[in-house]
């Protein structure tokens, strides 16, 4: 099983200049990459209301809050710091597995 999910440490919910800003310094880039009509569509996609209200409805983990969330439901996972993001891997334990964690296989 793999999870993947934005995190923030600094606050739960970042403010709205962290989706508008970007889109405003990445438009010449955008221009560029894919002409001036899609690049306006995108810029103004990211200061659409609708958009904005769902970002701004996030409620983001910390690192160590995702850690612990996950690694509880999911012990012996493993965590990957993507930078805005963290990823968990997790494999399932075999029944043998399982059996020996739970005590009950006899020997």
């Amino acid at each position: 099983m793999a999870v993947i999910d934005n995190v923030c440490d600094l606050y739960p919910t970042p403010p709205r200049k962290a989706y508008t800003w970007p889109a405003l310094w990445d438009f010449p880039r955008e221009m560029r990459r894919v002409g001036l009509r899609d690049a306006w569509f995108q810029l103004r996609f990211w200061h659409s209301r609708p958009w904005l209200a769902h970002l701004l409805s996030d409620r983001y983990l910390s690192r160590e809050q995702f850690r612990g969330l996950y690694g509880s439901v999911f012990p012996g996972a493993r965590f990957d710091d993507l930078g805005f993001a963290l990823g968990m891997v997790w494999t399932a334990p075999t029944s043998g597995e399982v059996a020996l964690m739970s005590g009950s296989e006899q020997g």
